[in-house]
């Protein structure tokens, strides 16, 4: 199974972390597939950078974050979340002119996510039985992993 993890770097009490793709049986810091961002907790400003069209990419042919992967969103969470949103919702439709994305703080701890789409578009967001729909909240919900919002996700059409 292909996973989304980090990879230590750096030397002692200095980590420096690599976001990678890798084989899951592989160790920690072992061999991995590509590398596909990076992310350094000792900085000032905690510098993550990741590359979401590969992210994507990795996310659709079937690929697991692990959970460490899932605590580096902390990181201005909203701004990704909403970017990743809208490149991994253009991919399923057939209009992705028409997608956009409102974050609104519904409470200090909840925020609502809105995904405006065109009407023919809005069942392949939802998929069957509501699976799409589904794992797009399994994917957010990583990023309330330690000490983050809680978010529902809602699918409108736009006007």
């Amino acid at each position: 199974m292909t996973m989304i993890r980090m990879t230590r770097m750096g030397r002692k009490k200095k980590p420096f972390y690599r976001i990678v793709v890798t084989d899951s049986r592989k160790r920690r810091d072992g061999g991995w597939i590509e590398a596909i961002g990076h992310y350094n907790p000792v900085s000032v400003n905690k510098e993550l950078t990741l590359d979401m069209e590969r992210l994507n990419y990795w996310l659709s042919v079937g690929a697991q974050m692990v959970l460490n992967s899932y605590k580096t969103c902390r990181q201005e969470k909203r701004v990704m979340v909403k970017d990743f949103l809208l490149s991994y919702t253009k991919l399923l439709v057939n209009n992705p002119e028409d997608i956009s994305i409102e974050i609104s703080e519904v409470d200090e701890n909840f925020d609502e996510i809105i995904i405006f789409a065109n009407s023919e578009d809005i069942g392949k967001l939802i998929g069957k039985e509501g699976r799409m729909i589904n794992s797009i909240k399994t994917v957010i919900s990583g990023c309330k992993a330690k000490g983050g919002k809680n978010y529902r996700v809602n699918v409108k059409a736009s006007e």
